[in-house]
């Protein structure tokens, strides 16, 4: 698949690479008609790998595993995707069917909007917040500062050279606001002596505890209760915050801050990662999966945005190179995008694959059919 890319090398052509596995296990391509149908086929081929959790067992040859495979652990496999939105249906259908998943990606666990009012209240009550966190954190409080009235009091700030602390401080005083009349003061005073409540009522807890006790109290938890990335990101930012103490804030908002893909990854849970082509750099896993192997998404291109396929094809060749025993590809044929049905079509990367290394599956995955019990005879 790579040999298309005309890349040059010092050595004027390039070498083939072998692995030191004997036998003829090839990489298996399973074309679906949905991505609910790709998802369920993926986790059926997990639950008989790991020797079945709650789906139904797989048809009879459906999909060419050896009796080895029943040795795996649900951390020995991993679920990669080219866009964040695709981990949506895979990791609901996944996990209703009991098998426990992990997001490997920042974006979308520790950028989420409710993590992010929630750390942004973190910051005003510890003074390091700015003035977007205060934009932020309005998303989940009350009562609620009209954008005017923020463009206001970020103008007066800015003028005089004074940071937020330093804007609350002028504000806790009574200090006037030159821009601001008295009824929208009143409103920034009043927002500002919430958080002054939470710091003081929270002052001598844990980090830990205060995360908690935020994310409770100003029904963040309960917003967001059926968002499985919040559930994620949650449980991230408290793992990284426990030991921690108010005095360790700053080194705890720097860690989220400076955290990539790979840091939101813990090799100790046993747990079946999904995380981007992108995330997957550096990492390895005995079983791999690459859902949504279609034209548009491998190589990438969109209306908005032309596709480098020389750099498409080097990255979708690092995510080959992620399976170090078994290898999946997977698409459909219909999928929904941006809310609307869409024919699709496999992606050319696959088809540059010789024949010689994969088997291709074009059913989906169906109940088995029920045996039917006989009577027997006596004689």
């Amino acid at each position: 698949m790579i040999r298309h890319n005309p890349e040059p090398l010092a050595t004027g052509q390039r070498l083939a690479t072998y692995s030191n596995r004997t036998g003829d296990r090839k990489i298996q391509v399973l074309e679906m008609q949905s991505e609910n149908a790709e998802a369920v086929a993926i986790g059926k081929t997990i639950e008989k790998m790991v020797g079945g959790i709650g789906f139904l067992s797989l048809d009879s040859g459906s999909v060419d595993v050896s009796d080895d495979s029943l040795n795996f652990g649900f951390s020995d496999f991993a679920v990669l995707f080219r866009t964040r939105n695709q981990a949506v249906p895979i990791l609901k259908i996944l996990e209703k069917a009991g098998i426990p998943c992990q997001v490997v990606d920042r974006r979308s666990v520790l950028d989420h909007l409710g993590l992010k009012s929630l750390l942004s209240i973190v910051k005003l009550m510890h003074g390091l917040g700015g003035y977007a966190d205060i934009e932020a954190a309005l998303k989940v409080m009350r009562p609620k500062l009209s954008s005017h009235l923020i463009k206001s009091l970020k103008r007066w700030a800015y003028q005089n050279q004074l940071c937020v602390e330093q804007a609350f401080i002028q504000t806790r005083r009574r200090l006037p606001i030159p821009p601001m009349g008295l009824s929208k003061q009143q409103q920034l005073y009043d927002f500002i002596h919430q958080i002054d409540i939470l710091k003081n009522r929270l002052a001598t807890c844990s980090l830990t505890d205060q995360i908690e006790y935020l994310s409770e109290k100003l029904g963040i938890t309960e917003k967001f209760n059926d968002d499985i990335f919040f559930e994620k990101g949650f449980q991230q930012i408290v793992e990284s915050a426990k030991g921690l103490f108010p005095k360790d804030v700053a080194d705890f908002l720097a860690t989220v801050a400076l955290c990539r893909d790979t840091d939101t990854y813990d090799h100790r849970v046993e747990k079946v990662s999904l995380m981007t082509l992108h995330a997957a750099k550096g990492l390895e896993f005995p079983v791999v999966f690459i859902s949504g192997c279609e034209d548009e998404w491998i190589p990438y291109r969109s209306e908005n945005r032309s596709s480098d396929v020389q750099e498409e094809r080097r990255l979708f060749y690092v995510a080959l190179t992620r399976a170090k025993r078994y290898l999946f590809l997977s698409w459909a044929k219909n999928r929904r995008i941006h809310g609307k049905p869409r024919s699709r079509h496999v992606s050319p990367f696959i088809e540059d694959i010789d024949m010689i290394y994969k088997t291709n599956f074009g059913h989906d995955f169906k109940k088995a059919p029920q045996s039917q019990h006989k009577q027997l005879s006596l004689f």
